[in-house]
């Protein structure tokens, strides 16, 4: 077994434990070496970390507003059935979803994102409207803008939502146009799963007095409320 001794020029020198056996010399510490010169090469590391997560998700932004930006905006009219509204729903999202790129980086997961802020975008303007119009009879009206009807999105339909309360609303975009479950309804909107049910089935009796019988899914037959079933 070889043997370490070190030399006055400071370099640690291996002794050879048999003849032919060649002789390594490492290289003693940096003296220059610190904790600040580490960081600044952590550092730069860093930095080019977050220059390739930049480059992904604005990749990902970019094809997002290209290919799925209509179908957004048509989801988030079924919301607020107003052209103006669902445009700046659309925008709120994206910015809320993208100001923190590195969590945006897969396509489906940054879109699944995207249309949850917008739901939830959508329940906190109905809060804030609610305030406003409280008061807004104290200034003179403004007239309102007639907004077009986007062509994928049937008028009949939109009118009929526009007849739900904003939580009923939300819950039946979620649960019969996204087809997500009543339990990842609830989760999405942080309530429970009996008061989905409860809110859809209220909204399918508001539009089936508008659309007709309209044929609930499996899991949305059972509704509860805090005083029982029913």
């Amino acid at each position: 077994m070889a043997h370490v001794t070190t030399t006055r020029a400071g370099r640690h020198k291996r002794i050879p434990a048999a003849l032919g056996e060649p002789v390594a010399e490492e290289a003693a510490p940096d003296p220059n070496r610190t904790l600040a010169t580490d960081v600044e090469k952590g550092d730069g590391v860093h930095d080019e970390q977050e220059a390739c997560a930049m480059a992904r998700w604005e990749t990902v932004l970019d094809e997002i507003v290209r290919t799925r930006r209509r179908a957004l905006v048509g989801y988030a009219y079924l919301l607020t059935g107003n052209a103006t509204e669902a445009e700046d729903l659309v925008q709120d999202a994206l910015f809320r979803t993208f100001r923190r790129g590195r969590s945006a980086t897969d396509f489906q997961l940054a879109e699944s994102y995207v249309r949850r802020s917008i739901v939830t975008a959508y329940l906190d303007g109905t809060r804030r409207r609610k305030r406003w119009d409280g008061v807004r009879h104290l200034l003179d009206p403004r007239p309102e803008v007639h907004e077009p009807t986007p062509t994928e999105v049937r008028l009949d339909i939109v009118e009929a939502l526009g007849a739900l309360s904003p939580r009923e609303r939300a819950c039946v975009v979620l649960r019969y146009f996204s087809d997500l479950p009543v339990r990842d309804v609830a989760a999405q909107l942080g309530i429970g799963e009996g008061t989905v049910k409860r809110y859809l089935s209220d909204a399918n009796t508001k539009l089936a007095a508008r659309l007709g019988p309209v044929r609930a899914a499996d899991d949305d037959l059972t509704v509860t409320n805090q005083r029982g079933a029913r």
